[in-house]
């Protein structure tokens, strides 16, 4: 038989077919060889499939993760010369545009015509279109990757301490859905914990350390509902034997105010990205003739009409950024240049918006407080737009033509049905395929009692993916950018550019530079940076 191969020639402009089995010859020994990035958490996870699917497809498959995304693709990278890479390998689509471009990739099209032939199916029906997208976009006509392990990006919360905020402002009734309800209400939220007293008091210890002294301890009783009923601000920590004042929900006694921000973002470069599409802009684009000319792709955020887009969009965080009511301290809007579930966690953040797939890292450890996921925020009705995230997986030019074939087979059993459905029930990721979504092991998360904190998180987010994110009259768009040989150098590049201008707020303050300005110079950098990607 055949399969359709991508061939870099030196103006990689033509596509072929090729004959299975002339290309790997790499050690594979017996089985598949899969290579993968995850972590040992995650792997443990995966391994228990791979167990399913060796029963389902008679098919041994030898796992070895690379430990994480970077080291995969340059240990992928790193194996072309000696041709001793996997058969089957997570990925990003700007992992896989590289991986075209070293010659190594398979396209899939002629495997998922067979079986739709043996199976009287279509099969790429089973994928949901927003995931299954970016995999047809590398090389137009072509399928590289079926989707694997997808995600998107919801907004975690504090449930417990946005209870707490209600019982002070009546005001406050509904958690926050757009921009401008953070940036009408979020004063509010700063306003009634600054008159609560919670917060601690900043000093300097006798080495000159800061240390922060007096904050309070907020205690609350849980009612049947899971809601607590009756909250209780104490000066000391209690008894732990003491449960008359029912749960330690947040200690605030190490907080100071400063430290506080009433919503934060783990990743600045899915917040621009995000920010650019909810303003009408454009990020990149990559186009066919970009494709066959072996052009890389271009960035879209600083050209032309889309220059105001962008410009609106970091206008607005700065401002939510600076929207602090007079007195008070901390903040309705930041973001750090890291994750922010340690500071979630602690008490120091109420709403944090990342990765449904890391929802794990926002369970309180010493505190007890409740946590709950809802949408990320959005501009507008017409523009709610979510990041769609994961990767996928990849075929590979490695092995004989019964290599090949077993390994499109494996690949099709971990991306739907009950084994993809047990994946994502297992590790909170979103179904790739509305198969595995209606398996039992995923309707079992969606509607049977969970009786652990991270399966009623899981749980919460499954049902928020379904009703709110896969919904059509929610009107939300999962949106993915095209992957190309230097989309991450692009990605990289454009994390670096909120904080800078949220950093300048001194100068702005003080009548140094303005606003515009501080955008201007921090954007001329990034230009700079991105010399040849901008148009």
């Amino acid at each position: 038989m055949k399969n359709l191969k991508v061939i870099t020639l030196s103006a990689f402009t033509a596509l072929a077919l090729s004959a299975c089995g002339g290309g790997g010859g790499g050690p594979q020994g017996e089985g598949i060889l899969f290579w993968s990035n995850f972590g040992s958490a995650y792997t443990s996870a995966l391994l228990s499939l791979i167990d399913d699917v060796e029963a389902e497809t008679n098919i041994k498959v030898n796992h070895e993760s690379q430990g994480s995304y970077p080291k995969l693709q340059t240990n992928i990278n790193n194996s072309v010369a000696t041709r001793t890479f996997p058969t089957i390998a997570t990925g990003y689509p700007d992992h896989f545009a590289g991986y075209i471009r070293s010659d190594i990739m398979l396209a899939m099209d002629d495997y998922i015509e067979e079986y739709n032939e043996a199976n009287s199916v279509n099969l790429l029906d089973d994928y949901y279109p927003e995931y299954l997208t970016e995999n047809q976009e590398l090389v137009k006509g072509y399928t590289l990757g079926l989707p694997f392990n997808k995600s998107t990006e919801v907004m975690t919360y504090n449930v417990d301490l946005f209870d707490y905020v209600k019982t002070l402002d009546n005001t406050i009734t509904k958690l926050p859905e757009t921009w401008a309800d953070f940036q009408n209400d979020g004063p509010k939220y700063l306003s009634a914990l600054h008159s609560a007293g919670l917060f601690g008091t900043e000093k300097k210890d006798e080495q000159g350390a800061t240390i922060v002294e007096g904050g309070k301890f907020l205690y609350g009783k849980r009612g049947a509902d899971g809601h607590v009923s009756e909250f209780f601000v104490e000066a000391k920590q209690l008894d732990p034997k003491d449960t008359s004042k029912g749960d330690l929900l947040v200690d605030f006694s190490q907080i100071a105010e400063s430290d506080f921000n009433l919503i934060m973002w783990d990743a600045p470069d899915n917040l621009f990205i995000t920010l650019v599409r909810q303003f009408g802009g454009s990020y990149t684009s990559y186009t066919e003739e970009d494709r066959q000319s072996a052009r890389h792709g271009f960035a879209d955020f600083w050209s032309g009409d889309y220059k105001a887009k962008t410009r609106d969009a970091l206008k607005m965080v700065y401002n939510l950024y600076a929207n602090a009511p007079e007195g008070v301290n901390s903040r309705v809007f930041a973001i750090t240049d890291s994750y922010n579930s340690d500071a979630f966690k602690a008490g120091k953040v109420l709403f944090t918006v990342g990765s449904s797939g890391g929802l794990s890292y926002n369970l309180p450890e010493t505190n007890k407080f409740k946590v709950s996921v809802a949408p990320i925020p959005y501009k507008d009705a017409d523009h709610k737009y979510v990041i769609s995230q994961g990767a996928n997986l990849g075929l590979f030019d490695q092995g004989d033509d019964k290599t090949i074939e077993d390994a499109f087979k494996v690949i099709v059993s971990l991306t739907k049905g009950e084994i993809q459905g047990k994946w994502a029930a297992t590790t909170g990721y979103y179904p790739a395929t509305k198969s595995a979504t209606n398996s039992k092991a995923y309707q079992a998360l969606i509607n049977e009692k969970q009786e652990t904190p991270l399966k009623v998180l899981y749980q919460d987010s499954a049902k928020l993916n379904q009703e709110n994110y896969m919904k059509s009259t929610e009107k939300w768009i999962k949106f993915v950018d095209p992957g190309f040989v230097g989309s991450s150098v692009i990605r990289e590049e454009v994390g670096k550019i909120i904080l800078p201008i949220l950093n300048k707020r001194p100068d702005i303050i003080s009548g140094k530079t303005t606003l515009d300005q501080a955008i201007d110079d921090t954007l001329a950098i990034s230009v700079k940076a991105l010399e040849g990607y901008i148009r």
